[in-house]
């Protein structure tokens, strides 16, 4: 199978964040707010998945598997989104591979990254 290689951002184009794992809510409102006007500094607009809103938020701090891994696939459906930005961890993100659509990823390839930060410990 040949390799599929997304189209590069240009200025103007909208970029969507999704929660594959741990729900927004646990950066909270100011950090969506800096990260709009981050996006909007380098020309890029940005939009949130549905679930990734406060209220979707769980006692394990996310929403269900389903809705996490629809937020994913309407991200490659919509045709104004170029690329997904995924947040916080990932503990869990392997429970929706069996609820994403790989035939609709595959037709509408996009940037696809993940949030990774390091852990130090002393």
């Amino acid at each position: 199978m040949p390799k599929i290689i997304p189209e590069p951002l240009h200025q103007g184009d909208e970029v969507r964040v999704v929660a594959p794992s741990t729900g927004i809510r646990i950066i909270g409102a100011d950090s969506r707010e800096i990260a709009a006007a981050r996006f909007a500094e380098i020309g890029l607009k940005v939009s949130f998945g549905a679930n990734t809103i406060d209220e979707n938020f769980d006692m394990m701090g996310t929403s269900s598997i389903k809705k996490r891994a629809d937020d994913i696939n309407a991200a490659f459906a919509d045709p104004k989104v170029r690329a997904i930005f995924t947040i916080i961890g990932g503990f869990n993100s392997n429970q929706l591979l069996p609820f994403l659509d790989y035939d609709l990823i595959k037709k509408n390839p996009k940037i696809f990254l993940r949030f990774f930060r390091y852990h130090c410990f002393a």
